[in-house]
């Protein structure tokens, strides 16, 4: 499992988190989306997807849907510039 950070460090708030993230790829599988905005109490949920990638944000419960797309633009564009951390080719292991 993932390391957790405040405030899903105890065991039922990381279950709050994970349930979630459930809750986010549910949602999106039922609706096919490639767009998903969910505001709870303790955090902002924002799924992106396109044909090749697929990005989850949990963001603090303030965050509304527009300042949650130009977040989900500044980690693509650093995720762009950390291209050498990828593996862009399959590998076939024997």
């Amino acid at each position: 499992m993932p390391p957790f950070s405040p405030p899903y460090e105890n065991p039922i708030e990381k279950e709050i988190i994970i349930s979630a993230y459930r809750t986010v790829f549910d949602r999106v599988s039922l609706e096919n989306a490639k767009f998903l905005y969910l505001k709870r109490e303790k955090e902002s949920l924002f799924y992106w997807a396109n044909g090749v990638s697929q990005l989850c944000l949990v963001l603090e419960p303030f965050v509304n849907a527009e300042d949650a797309s130009e977040i989900k633009t500044k980690v693509l564009d650093w995720l762009r510039d950390q291209d050498h951390l990828f593996m862009k080719e399959d590998f076939l292991f024997k």
